[in-house]
Order: C-alpha cells, then structure tokens, then sequence
C-alpha cells in the first residue's frame, strides 16, 4: 500500500497474484441422452470451441453451451433452454486435465422435449395514435392474417420480410431474422413477436405466432 506524499488519505494499492496451472480438456463426450433426443443434432459447432487440449474458459464454454440450445430450438424445441444442459468436469485424471461431459437434465417436462411446429401467424399493424376502438381492416394473405387500423404496409413487403411459415419446425434462428428484417425496414417504433400454444392442438405440438408492428408517426423518404 503506497500512500500519496500529497494526501495522506489516498494510497494506491498493488496485488500481485500468481496463477496455478491451466486446466485443458480431456476427453469431450455426449451423453446419450443428447442423441436420443435429436440424433441429427450437428454437435461441430460445439466441438469447434470446446477441443481437448483447448484451456479452460467460462465464457467459450457457456457461450457454445447458449449455441447447443438454440440447435435445438431450431429443430422445432421451443420450450428447450440453455440451463437444460447439464456440463460434468472431471478434474480428477490428474495433470490439470479436464474430462467434460455434456448431458441434459433428467425428467424434464413433455413440453421440453416436444418439437413445436407454427400454426396460426397474426399481424396486428397500428399507429401510436389509434384507440382502442379504432377500426381495424383484415387481410388474409398466404399464411398471415393481417389487422390493420389503415393502409399502411403492403400485404407482400410484410410477406416477405417474415420467415415464419405454418406449418414449418419453429426456428429461433427464424424468429430472430424476422426480427431483425422488420426492424431494419425502419418503419416502426416497437417489433414484438410473441408465442402461445394453438388452443386447438390437443397434443400440444403446435404454437401460434402474434406479431405486432407499431408504425412510426412521421415516415419520410428521400429519392435522387
């Protein structure tokens, strides 16, 4: 502790701290519990971070663990979440070596390990000075069911820019680029998509998907 010669009530403090050994990946290894879950699961992507010999980080490990669970969501696990996997370090083989191995959790619920598939898909459309008794338009067009409070947007624009289909494997990785292509218009002031469990599938297998779109006040465009 070095205290200031100018005032004797600041000091400047200095740790040195010296570091053990790294520990490095061992053997890797899936739990068959991952497989019997999705044998198509395509693991590389893990494996591409987490290499035996590679050292130790919490932050690449939680990261490709974030990067399993939405392969999963894409393959239509809605319900399924990073926490559900399950990562087992064995530090015990000696030489700073680590043996990982990576599972999911036991007696998860059915709604867990049900692939979801898209079924009803509405565009609410609305400006920031409708009420809520403003009256609303509705358009069907390919699989969306639009309301609108006017004439805002195109039925096709919208169309395109969203990548949800009925029908299809609910897809994070869709969900996202949805987000992404309706934000980027730069139309709108909020983008929210939201999920709720199709009140008509008795299974529970099938999700349907509401979009709402706040349109911006002032819109300008200038053309050369």
């Amino acid at each position: 502790v070095d205290t200031s010669q100018r005032d004797p009530k600041k000091a400047r403090v200095s740790y040195h701290v010296e570091l053990g050994r790294q520990y490095r990946y061992g053997k890797i290894e899936f739990d068959s519990s991952f497989y019997r879950l999705d044998s198509l699961l395509d693991m590389e992507p893990f494996r591409q971070g987490i290499r035996p010999g590679n050292p130790y980080n919490l932050e690449i490990l939680s990261s490709a663990r974030t990067g399993l669970a939405r392969a999963l969501q894409d393959q239509g696990y809605f319900y399924f979440a990073p926490e559900f996997i399950l990562l087992n370090a064995d530090t015990t083989v000696g030489d700073h070596l680590m043996d990982l191995t990576v599972g999911r959790q036991r007696d998860l619920p059915k709604e867990v390990l049900t692939r979801y598939r898209i079924d009803d898909i509405d565009v609410q459309i609305s400006h920031l000075r409708d009420s809520a008794n403003s009256p609303q338009d509705s358009v069907v067009f390919g699989n969306l069911k639009i309301l609108s409070t006017g004439d805002y947007l195109r039925p096709e624009v919208l169309d395109k820019a969203i990548l949800l289909e009925k029908g299809a494997l609910y897809s994070y990785q869709s969900y996202q680029q949805t987000l992404s292509r309706l934000n980027n218009m730069g139309i709108f002031t909020s983008v929210r998509i939201s999920y709720g469990i199709s009140p008509e599938d008795s299974l529970l297998s099938l999700v349907d998907v509401r979009i709402d779109l706040v349109v911006a006040d002032n819109v300008s465009l200038e053309l050369e």
